[in-house]
């Protein structure tokens, strides 16, 4: 498989995975392969958990994830508001707004917009200058 369809996939997914886990939050949330058309085979690699974006209570060996919810660094990403959008609705509700519509090219390019923050936060909070 190529790089770029990779990071498609990954790109898909995590914006799925963003957009629902902010429209429960602050409640945790279930979820699957099955509820992001991607096969379970595909799961492996790194998670937003790994990252920080979220925790959970715990994961089955067939992908299944449970009493999943954003850190506050999760939290705190999908509430930025990027200066350089038009739209001043948070990140998050963009995220789920593009995700429901369909509009991938836009999903992707909030995503990349919420992992760039996520970066900067991260950094902040181990003491280093953004």
């Amino acid at each position: 498989m190529a790089d770029s369809e990779n990071i498609d996939r990954f790109n898909k997914f995590a914006s799925e995975t963003f957009a629902m886990l902010y429209s429960f939050f602050p409640q945790g949330c279930n979820f699957g392969p099955e509820d992001f058309d991607v096969p379970k085979d595909e799961l492996g690699g790194v998670s937003l958990e790994d990252e920080g974006y979220l925790r959970t209570q715990s994961k089955s060996m067939s992908g299944d994830i449970y009493g999943a919810v954003l850190t506050g660094k999760g939290l705190a990403v999908m509430k930025l508001i990027p200066d350089a959008l038009v739209n001043a609705a948070p990140l998050g509700e963009q995220i789920q707004a593009a995700v429901k519509a369909g509009s991938a090219t836009v999903a992707k390019k909030l995503l990349s917009t919420a992992l760039d923050a996520g970066i900067k936060y991260t950094m902040a909070h181990a003491g280093f200058a953004v």
